[in-house]
């Protein structure tokens, strides 16, 4: 009920972001400058259930590349955008536009026990509301993500079964729940620490179509963060 909700959100706010950027062909267009956040930082992957047990946490890069659409921008534009969606757009504290060809994160996990991961993550389409808007800021988002990893498991011999090496191609959909703290040092650097929670199809692992809900599955993939952020304001009409 909750991911149906959630779901239901994110496609009014991301229809309310796509009226707002394509219906500016139809309107007398003024500057905008929108800040590009460019930013890299390490990342510990929690992944609940077998993997967890056998070896946790995961790393990898967490990876915010995007243009910044800020609660401002969007209502000096709120006229561009059809009277009965102003009440979606008054609860949006700011948008953020990816590229599907950037990943939002990377694993690169060798086995330091049995377990490897490499993959990505993608989220094309988010949105955060402020929590906490002064010298620090703290935001909650949500946001679309779809996610590949290649996880390679060797399983130890039990006193009934061999030792055996598993394979799982693990590719989902699903929803990003984040908390996110922004620490500037000045308008251009910010460091962010967060915590995200992934919410996936579930998916049996071994297999490519299973879904199970038992702990020999994937559905929940917490992650830590920290990046060091750089933006770089870009003026463009709108």
């Amino acid at each position: 009920m909750l991911q149906t909700q959630l779901l239901s959100t994110l496609k009014s706010w991301g229809l309310i972001v796509g009226l707002l950027l394509i219906s500016s062909n139809g309107w007398a267009k003024k500057e905008v400058t929108i800040p590009i956040n460019v930013g890299v930082g390490p990342a510990a992957y929690y992944i609940t259930g077998d993997i967890q047990n056998d070896q946790a946490p995961h790393y990898g890069l967490q990876i915010d590349l995007a243009a910044i659409i800020s609660k401002k921008t969007i209502q000096d534009n709120k006229g561009k955008i059809p009277k009965k969606y102003h009440n979606i757009v008054n609860k949006i504290g700011e948008a953020r536009i990816g590229h599907m060809l950037i990943p939002d994160s990377i694993f690169i996990s060798p086995k330091t026990n049995n377990t490897s991961i490499y993959g990505v993550t993608w989220q094309p389409i988010s949105v955060n509301q402020p929590l906490l808007d002064a010298w620090m800021k703290l935001k909650v988002g949500a946001g679309l993500l779809f996610t590949y990893a290649n996880i390679n498991r060797d399983i130890p011999a039990t006193s009934t079964t061999e030792a055996s090496n598993q394979v799982t191609h693990f590719f989902r959909p699903g929803i990003d729940l984040r908390a996110n703290l922004d620490l500037p040092f000045s308008e251009s650097f910010i460091l962010s620490l967060g915590w995200s929670s992934a919410f996936y199809v579930p998916q049996t692992l071994g297999e490519p179509w299973g879904v199970s809900t038992e702990s020999d599955s994937i559905w929940h993939i917490g992650q830590a963060y920290a990046i060091l952020n750089i933006r770089i304001p870009y003026t463009t009409k709108m």
